[in-house]
């Protein structure tokens, strides 16, 4: 019997030198184990089944895929109709064709891919997207501009996340138009953010060494291996970027599923959330990721300090500190340093990838001890203060560590909104489990204004069905002097929290 030896030519390969940090060993080790034989961007498209929209997909990117060294790796994941003829009518010379027999699952087609094959980029393209002017060059300017930044996906029509961006079209043509000139490169519109979806994310070839090939975790079905591979990204230590100056369009309702039985993609998404939960230590992708601030930024005017500092308190994962950061850029601002504070264990880990300053976890009653007086130009506080044990501490505590002229955010819990109403009226159902102080806006009003001026205050609603407003009118309209008073009544009723700022005097 012959012996059974597979060769492997590293010939030529250089042996990789040390450098001087993390990041840069890794670049080296990349090029180093898998050097450049193809090509600086592999795009990856999968299909299976829908071939019109593949065909679609594929001749948008060779339209709108210009001066960038690019290799094509068609994926057909065990389509019944004729994607595997198609793709071998591609014309296109760096071009290479899997084929599987059978689908056996959305993340499995990644295992099969060559790590040789791969460039200095790699972006995974799903058929039901449509490429545009200028997407690709976008996404190699934003990567890399930040050796750190380790992954960058696109805005898209029809996407959740906050991804979304509607250009408003009537025709192929018209989306085009608009998109070539809504994607040109802007700095400012680049976001970090704790989590993408993953349309069209571009990742650089050093980031899959770190994490792990195949990119996605084969555990997550569909659901939820988008927000894996980000985290995984991250608590690698890169940075996960939404380019907000980039557009490509979306052929598909994630609302419902396009393709999928309703009842079998509800069953999905609670599958591979709680999957998610197990894997990372009871984080939840969605409550403790998805407090964004988008309501709030408006009222956030420029910063004094040229290199302003933001302390987020019990803010989960980090996202209203990540949001007030992202929002600077509008000021040129580009060098805003967070520190954060959590009374959790499991958010630290999250907490360090986006901060620069001090992490620390304690209790409530410690906050202080960890950072100087009148350092921060931003306190948030994401807890809503009423839910403290000793809510005028914390709020004495964010006022000592914010410099003057600092602004403090901090939420309020309308403590008695439609929920308490309706549950006094004995609609048990409505119940509020979220226990709080009962604090009435004006007193907590009284007691901000002796060491600050409030610059603003903004209600966000509760999620009110028309039957329970209906009922609340129809109560109302009985104890109230007219219109104009129960409307008043019901602006505060259907408020779930209000967001206050005070300026520190």
């Amino acid at each position: 019997m012959g012996e059974n030896i597979f060769y492997i030519n590293t010939d030529e390969c250089k042996r990789p030198k040390m450098q001087d940090s993390l990041l840069a060993s890794r670049i080296e080790i990349a090029e180093a184990h898998c050097p450049r034989t193809t090509a600086e961007v592999t795009l990856v498209v999968v299909a299976y089944n829908r071939v019109e929209k593949t065909k679609r997909c594929v001749e948008s990117i060779l339209k709108y895929t210009k001066d960038i060294d690019y290799n094509l790796i068609l994926i057909d994941n065990g389509s019944e109709d004729d994607t595997l003829e198609y793709y071998k009518s591609v014309i296109f010379e760096k071009k290479k064709i899997i084929k599987i027999s059978k689908n056996i699952g959305g993340m499995m087609p990644f295992t099969y891919i060559d790590f040789q094959d791969i460039g200095e980029y790699m972006v995974f393209i799903a058929n039901d997207l449509v490429m545009t002017a200028n997407w690709l060059k976008n996404l190699l300017i934003c990567a890399k501009s930040d050796r750190s930044i380790g992954m960058v996906a696109p805005l898209a029509s029809n996407c959740s996340n906050f991804q979304s961006y509607n250009l408003g079209f009537a025709s192929e043509k018209e989306m085009q138009e608009k998109a070539a000139m809504f994607n040109q490169s802007e700095p400012k519109k680049w976001q970090e953010r704790l989590r993408l979806i993953t349309l069209a994310p571009l990742f650089k070839k050093e980031v899959l060494f770190a994490i792990g090939f195949p990119v996605f975790d084969p555990a997550f079905f569909h659901d939820f291996a988008d927000d894996d591979v980000t985290f995984r990204v991250r608590r690698m230590g890169y940075k996960a970027i939404l380019a907000g100056d980039t557009w490509i369009h979306h052929d598909h309702c994630f609302q419902i599923g396009e393709d999928k039985d309703i009842e079998e993609f509800q069953k999905s998404l609670v599958t591979g959330r709680h999957a998610f939960r197990e894997k990372w230590n009871g984080i939840d992708a969605w409550d403790d990721v998805n407090n964004f601030y988008f309501d709030v930024l408006p009222y956030i005017s420029s910063p004094k300090a040229k290199t302003p500092k933001i302390l987020g308190i019990d803010i989960r994962s980090g996202t209203p500190a990540l949001d007030i950061k992202n929002h600077l850029k509008n000021y040129e601002i580009w060098n805003a340093e967070i520190s954060a504070f959590t009374q959790q264990e499991r958010y630290m880990e999250d907490l360090h990838t986006i901060s620069s300053g001090i992490v620390a976890c304690d209790r409530e009653e410690f906050i202080k001890d960890y950072f100087s007086e009148g350092f921060f130009h931003y306190v948030v506080i994401g807890k809503p203060i009423n839910q403290y044990h000793e809510p005028q501490k914390v709020m004495r505590d964010a006022f000592s560590m914010t410099e003057r002229g600092g602004l403090i955010i901090l939420t309020l819990l309308n403590s008695f909104g439609i929920r308490e109403f309706l549950n006094i009226l004995g609609k048990r159902e409505s119940y509020n489990p979220q226990i709080s102080l009962n604090i009435p806006l004006e007193v907590l009003y009284k007691e901000l204004q002796k060491t600050g001026e409030v610059k603003f205050c903004h209600p966000r609603r509760a999620g009110v069905s028309q039957e329970e407003m209906n009922i609340l009118k129809t109560l109302l309209s009985g104890c109230t002097a007219g219109e104009a008073e129960m409307q008043i009544c019901l602006s505060r009723l259907v408020v779930s929290e209000f967001v206050i700022g005070i300026e520190k005097k």
